[in-house]
């Protein structure tokens, strides 16, 4: 009788726990900044740069450099030649080539805040509706959505991360990148019973990013292995929470 007392009590703390979780979470990403201005292009994975504000012009266009030709080929020169402006014009408002990568880094978060609150709407739709199990092909396919839809901007990622292996500036910077993805990934965790969410999220974080480089640096990955993937990401968290992993 205490037992299930104890069970129930702890299974109703996680609950509220996730309630809260999610209000805060879904009141930071949709209502709290809301700055971006990008639209998502006709031709999936490309940046389609349509803004009138000349700054936001400039780092869009330097996105696609970094993604075409890597950073080797972010100049100032080029840049600017590229969005067709006078000489100039990117020094304006970028004295270095530092200055223009960390920008670029702010340019991506924004960017990316926006292109997955899609996914993160219908992830938080599908958790509260069956908690208890998940619906692993719909979050795969949503992920395939996602990524498939950015994947320009993951190719400048991906040059920024190694960039930043090098470079403490552009690592620190980077590490704010995809602060949805793992704030999501902790929901997932929350609802799943971990007993430690922070740390269970880092794990599926990593797992999910080694499907996502695989999908854009060699090609998409076949329906079967990424739901296995992401069943078996998210299914390790719920054997954590019974207590039957190694844990």
């Amino acid at each position: 009788m205490t037992a299930a007392i104890v069970a129930a009590s702890a299974a109703s703390a996680r609950h509220i726990h996730f309630l809260i979780t999610t209000h805060l979470y879904v009141w930071r990403i949709f209502f709290y900044d809301r700055r971006a201005d990008f639209s998502i292009c006709r031709d999936p994975g490309r940046l389609e740069i349509m803004t009138t504000d000349r700054r936001t012009q400039l780092l869009d266009t330097a996105l696609s450099l970094i993604a075409e030709q890597g950073l080797r080929g972010l100049t100032h020169r080029a840049v600017q030649d590229a969005a067709g402006l006078p000489h100039g014009s990117v020094t304006y408002y970028f004295k270095t080539r530092d200055q223009l990568v960390l920008a670029v880094v702010d340019r991506i978060i924004e960017i990316d805040r926006e292109r997955a609150r899609p996914a993160i709407r219908a992830a938080l739709r599908a958790l509260t509706a069956a908690p208890a199990q998940p619906d692993y092909q719909k979050i795969a396919e949503l992920l395939r959505t996602w990524w498939t839809d950015s994947h320009q901007l993951l190719l400048a990622r991906y040059e920024l991360d190694l960039a930043g292996a090098r470079d403490p500036a552009v690592r620190d910077a980077m590490a704010r990148c995809g602060a949805e993805f793992r704030d999501l990934a902790e929901l997932v965790a929350v609802q799943a019973g971990s007993p430690d969410p922070a740390f269970d999220a880092q794990i599926v974080a990593s797992l999910v990013d080694g499907l996502m480089f695989h999908f854009v640096t060699r090609g998409p990955l076949s329906d079967e292995i990424l739901r296995e993937g992401v069943r078996r990401a998210i299914g390790g968290i719920q054997t954590s929470a019974t207590g039957t992993g190694d844990r």
